[in-house]
């Protein structure tokens, strides 16, 4: 039963966490301060689940940090350590005791030679993963987990604790244009879209609903191709609202173009709104 209770929690734990923005661990790199884009404690269930048995039950619990602590790491001499775990009591940061942190991570403190240096504390060597750290503005954010990019990013190997490959990236906003990220009102898609409405009076006064995807770029902001489909029950009708929303899309220039770790994206994969009739 005890398993069971500890599986449904880590689900709705992780559900929660990828519904709603995450604030990420920390981690310092050559003295800088970066965020970490992701959960390596959580990589281990088991160490996971034993350092949830050992935080404080009052702890404050946000919906951007479900997990309910911030792990402090460092890399040094190529190897990652964690160096504390802090939670939140009555909205105060306080430290985890050293022997909450001895009786958890037990099995990974440790004195490691690392390309001739000896170092001292918790190494990471349960991981054997890439992890993602950023810091700078944000320049692509969805509200769910970690899904986001920074000015400077990099993606950093890891395998056994050590640090085997580090690729660097420096994100930006490629064009400043449309994005259906803007359309908030009604009056935002009327005034931003140059929509025939006067080809269909059968929907005078309705506002329709529209899902765009598949979205298509170049790098100077023009739409190349995307899908769209209305929400009307006619198909028929469907079909003609898609061909000149298609047409009334791709005459907007420019779209909002992001670069991304190499890559020209459009801000947006898929958008939803309503046009006003």
């Amino acid at each position: 039963m005890k398993r069971l209770i500890l599986c449904l929690y880590a689900l709705a734990i992780a559900f929660c966490s990828w519904a709603t923005g995450q604030q990420g661990d920390v981690i310092f790199i050559d003295g800088e301060r970066w965020n970490l884009l992701g959960e390596p404690i959580e990589a281990d269930s088991v160490l996971s689940h034993q350092l949830r048995d050992m935080l404080p039950q009052k702890r404050d619990i946000c919906s951007d940090n479900w997990k309910g602590y911030t792990a402090y790491w460092s890399i040094r001499h190529k190897c990652v350590y964690l160096d504390s775990i802090k939670v939140s009591i009555n909205q105060h940061l306080q430290p985890l005791p050293d022997s909450v942190m001895h009786k958890v991570f037990q099995d990974y403190y440790c004195k490691t030679q690392c390309d001739g240096f000896c170092d001292e504390g918790i190494m990471a060597q349960w991981l054997t993963r890439n992890i993602r750290v950023g810091k700078g503005n944000k320049i692509y954010y969805e509200h769910m987990g970690y899904v986001r990019n920074l000015e400077h990013e990099q993606i950093i190997t890891i395998d056994a604790g050590r640090v085997t490959d580090v690729k660097t990236y420096h994100n930006r906003v490629a064009v400043e244009g449309f994005s259906f990220n803007r359309l908030h009102t009604f009056e935002d898609a009327k005034e931003c879209i140059a929509f025939p409405v006067e080809k269909y009076p059968e929907l005078a006064g309705k506002k329709v609903p529209f899902q765009v995807s598949k979205i298509q770029l170049d790098t100077l902001g023009n739409l190349i191709d995307c899908k769209i489909s209305p929400q009307c029950k006619d198909e028929a009708l469907n079909e003609r609202l898609a061909q000149d929303m298609k047409v009334a899309l791709m005459n907007i220039r420019p779209w909002r173009v992001l670069y991304i770790r190499g890559e020209y994206l459009p801000d947006i994969q898929s958008g939803t709104f309503r046009y006003p009739f």
